[in-house]
C-alpha cells in the first residue's frame, strides 16, 4: 500500500491522536478502516495500536521516506509481557497498562480545536483537561453515544456532529494539575507514590463518583509531598474507627517503600501514642479491613503467625480477586494491644501463646503444622517418633489431635531443623552437617529413627554454638544434589530413583510416566525409597536417546512449535509420547516429516513462495484455481490446508 503521510507527534500528543491524524490524511474515515487495510489482526487492538512494538506501528514506521523512525517515537513503549500490570512508558514514566484507556475516548473540545489531543486523555485517573481546565466529555451531545476513537472521523461523531462545538464545563481539578506537573518533571517517585496512595485510600472500593474524585485529589496532594494532607488522612481514619490504635491506621501506609511516606509514619509514631487507644463500647473493628502485608504490620507478627490466628478464628478473610484477600478482625483493637504487650521474639517465634487458645483445648495436625511453619507430614513424623504425644480422645473421625499443653511443651523443648534455619537465616539443606561439625547431633531424623525431618533439643543450641555455625565455612557434608557430570554407579541390580533421574536427565516426578509406559520396572530393595531395575534404566536411556522433543524437531524444519503441532500432530500424521509437559517424537519419523515438507506447503508458505499478499493462496483454493492436497496424499486428517509444491512452482513460473 502506498502511504502519502505519517503524522509526527507534537509536544505531549497522545499516540491515539498521532494514529488518527495518519489515517485521516491518507484518505481513510477511521483508524479501524486504515488498520484493516494494512492487515492488522491483533487482539486488544485499541491497546496494541498505541504501542511501539505493535505490528501495525512497526509496519508504518518502516516507511523511511516519510521519516518513520520519528513516527514510531510518538507511541508508548512496553518492554515486558502484556498484562494489566505491565509498565507502559508514558512521557518517560512507567505507568501500569491497566491505567491506560483502551477504547473509550473522553475528549476536550478545546484540545480538538488545537488539532490533536494530549496524553493526559489516555490516563484513567483524569476526568478533566489540565491544559484548558475543562471537564472531559465521553459521549456525543447530539446522539448521546459513547465515542470510540477507532471509529471516529476527524472531529465528527458517526452521527455527523462536530465535537469541537460541544458545550464545555469548567473543572478546577487538583489531581489533573498535579499529575501533569509530575509528568513534565519526569518524577517517577511521585507517580509511584500517587498510585500507592490510591491503594491505601481504597480508591477502587469507593461507591460514588464524588468520593472517587476526592480520593484522587487527596492522593495527588500526598504525591506532591503535602504533610498536612497525610495528617488529615490519618485523622479521618481515627474519626471512623476511634477504637483502633495508631498502629492500625498507619498499617495501609507502612507497606510503602517511599522515603517521604516512611518519614511521615516515623513522625506520627513519635508524636502520638502508637500502642494504645481508648476503649469504646461501639467498636467497629469488623468494618476495617487490611491486606496481607498490612495486617502483618498492624499486629507486628510474621505471615505464618497470621495463618495460625486464622485457624483460631481471631482473623477472617475474603477474596476480592484472583490475587488478593481482605483480612478482617472482629476485635482488632484488642488483638493489636495484646500483640504489643506480648510481642514475640525471633527465638520464641514458634511458641504459641495460651492467650490465643483461651477456648481451644486441642489442635489438629494441620493447625499445628501451620503454627510451626511446616507441612503436616513433619508433625505426623514427630508423633510417630514419640517426641510429640497424640491426644487419646478422638473427635469426629479426626484420628490425630494434639493437646495445646502438649504442643506448648514440644515447642519449648524441641525445634525442627527448618525452623532453626529460618531463625539463623541459613540454608536448611546444609545446617545439619554444620551442626554435626560443631558437635551438635539431632535427637531424631532420617539417619536415626527414620524421622522425616531432623529435630534438635533447644537446650543443646547455645548462643556460642549458633554463632559458630553462622561463621562456619568449611565442613564435611553429603547434602545437596550431586553434579550433573558426577559418575553414578549402575553396576548393582537396582538403582534408586534419585540416581535414575540423573541418568535419564529427567525430573524425578516424571519417572512415573516412564513406569506407566512400561520402560521402567520397580525393583524390590531393603533400602527406603523407590528402586528400579538396572536393565529397565538402560532400556529407558536408549529409548529417550531415540526420541526428540517437539521444539527441537520444529526447529529442524524452521517452524514454530504451535505450527508444527497443528500440521503434523493434531492431524494424526505423527504419533507422540507425553512425559509430563514434554512432547517426544521418534527420530525415525524425521524422514517422513521431511518428505511431507518437500511435497506440500501451507497457504501461508505458498504466499511467501509466490511473493503475494497474505491470503492469496487461500483465495486461489476458494475459487477453485488451486486444488488442495487430499488427506490420503498428506497422510493425515487435514487440520490445515496443504497444497502441492509443484502447483505453486507452476503458478510462479507462469507469472514469470
Amino acid at each position: 500500500m502506498k502511504l502519502f503521510f505519517l503524522a509526527h507527534a507534537a509536544k505531549e500528543e497522545s499516540p491515539r491522536s498521532v494514529l488518527m491524524r495518519t489515517a485521516y490524511n491518507n484518505g481513510y474515515r477511521s483508524v479501524t478502516a486504515f488498520a484493516r487495510h494494512l492487515g492488522a489482526k491483533e487482539t486488544l487492538q485499541p491497546f496494541h495500536w498505541q504501542m511501539q512494538h505493535s505490528r501495525l506501528i512497526q509496519r508504518l514506521g518502516a516507511n523511511t521516506q516519510l521519516n518513520g523512525s520519528r513516527f514510531i517515537k510518538g507511541f508508548y513503549s512496553q518492554t515486558s509481557h502484556v498484562t494489566s500490570q505491565s509498565p507502559v512508558t508514558v512521557m518517560g514514566l512507567a505507568v501500569p497498562a491497566a491505567c491506560i484507556r483502551v477504547e473509550s475516548f473522553p475528549f476536550c473540545p478545546e484540545c480538538l480545536k488545537d488539532g490533536f489531543h494530549r496524553f493526559t486523555q489516555d490516563l484513567t485517573w483524569l476526568d478533566s483537561c489540565p491544559f484548558h481546565r475543562l471537564s472531559y466529555v465521553s459521549a456525543c451531545p447530539e446522539c448521546e453515544r459513547p465515542i470510540r476513537w477507532t471509529k471516529l472521523y476527524e472531529h465528527h461523531c458517526k452521527c455527523g456532529y462536530d465535537l469541537r462545538q460541544t458545550p464545555t464545563r469548567t473543572d478546577q481539578s487538583v489531581c489533573s494539575q498535579i499529575i501533569l506537573g509530575i509528568f513534565r518533571r519526569a518524577d517517577q517517585a511521585a507517580l509511584d507514590r500517587f498510585m500507592f496512595c490510591l491503594n491505601a485510600l481504597r480508591y477502587s472500593d469507593l461507591p460514588s463518583n464524588s468520593e472517587r474524585s476526592a480520593a484522587l485529589d487527596l492522593a495527588a496532594t500526598l504525591a506532591d509531598s503535602d504533610a498536612n494532607s497525610f495528617d488529615m488522612t490519618i485523622e479521618r481514619s481515627f474519626a471512623l474507627f476511634p477504637c483502633l490504635p495508631l498502629q492500625a491506621h498507619l498499617a495501609p501506609w507502612a507497606a510503602s517503600s517511599d522515603a517521604w511516606i516512611k518519614a511521615q509514619i516515623a513522625r506520627l509514631s513519635v508524636s502520638k501514642d502508637a500502642t494504645t487507644a481508648p476503649h469504646r463500647d461501639d467498636c467497629r473493628c469488623d468494618q476495617f479491613y487490611l491486606f496481607h502485608n498490612e495486617i502483618c504490620h498492624a499486629l507486628n507478627v510474621s505471615p505464618k503467625r497470621i495463618r495460625g490466628l486464622m485457624h483460631t478464628k481471631y482473623i477472617q478473610r475474603s477474596r476480592i480477586d484472583t490475587r488478593r484477600w481482605k483480612y478482617f478482625a472482629p476485635k482488632l483493637c484488642q488483638l493489636i494491644n495484646a500483640s504489643n504487650v506480648n510481642a514475640e521474639s525471633p527465638t520464641t517465634a514458634t511458641a504459641i501463646s495460651s492467650r490465643d487458645r483461651a477456648h481451644d483445648t486441642y489442635l489438629t495436625v494441620s493447625q499445628a503444622a501451620i503454627k510451626l511453619g511446616l507441612y503436616a507430614d513433619a508433625v505426623r513424623s514427630a508423633i510417630k517418633t514419640g517426641l510429640l504425644q497424640q491426644a487419646l480422645t478422638h473427635f469426629k473421625g479426626k484420628s490425630q489431635m494434639i493437646e495445646c499443653s502438649e504442643f506448648d511443651r514440644f515447642t519449648e523443648t524441641y525445634i525442627f531443623v527448618g525452623q532453626l534455619a529460618a531463625d539463623l537465616g541459613l540454608p536448611k539443606t546444609t545446617l545439619t552437617a554444620k551442626l554435626i561439625h560443631c558437635g551438635i547431633a539431632p535427637i531424631s531424623g532420617p539417619s536415626l529413627d527414620r524421622g522425616l525431618i531432623a529435630i534438635y533439643r533447644r537446650s543443646d543450641l547455645t548462643e556460642e554454638t549458633l554463632k559458630q555455625v553462622r561463621l562456619l565455612k568449611h565442613y564435611e557434608t553429603n547434602a545437596g544434589r550431586k553434579a550433573a557430570n558426577s559418575v553414578v554407579n549402575v553396576t548393582t541390580s537396582t538403582v534408586p530413583s534419585s540416581h535414575v533421574a540423573r541418568i535419564l536427565n529427567l525430573p524425578i516426578i516424571h519417572l512415573k510416566h516412564l513406569q506407566d509406559l512400561g520402560y521402567l520396572d520397580i525393583a524390590k530393595s531393603d533400602k527406603p525409597g523407590r528402586h528400579f531395575t538396572t536393565r529397565s534404566v538402560e532400556n529407558s536411556k536408549r529409548w529417550l536417546q531415540s526420541m526428540i522433543s517437539l521444539p527441537d524437531c520444529a526447529k529442524l524444519f524452521s517452524l514454530s512449535s504451535p505450527t508444527f503441532s497443528r500440521r503434523f500432530i493434531q492431524s494424526g500424521f505423527l504419533s507422540i509420547v507425553k512425559i509430563g509437559n514434554t512432547t517426544l517424537i521418534s527420530r525415525s519419523d524425521i524422514q517422513r516429516i521431511q518428505k511431507n515438507v518437500d511435497h506440500f506447503l501451507t497457504c501461508f508458505e505458498a504466499d511467501k513462495e509466490l511473493g503475494a499478499p497474505l491470503g492469496h493462496a487461500n483465495n486461489l483454493v476458494r475459487t477453485g484455481r488451486l486444488i488442495p492436497a487430499t488427506e490420503v496424499a498428506t497422510g493425515g486428517v487435514g487440520t490445515v490446508i496443504l497444497v502441492h509444491r509443484s502447483d505453486i512452482e507452476a503458478i510462479r513460473n507462469l507469472a514469470l
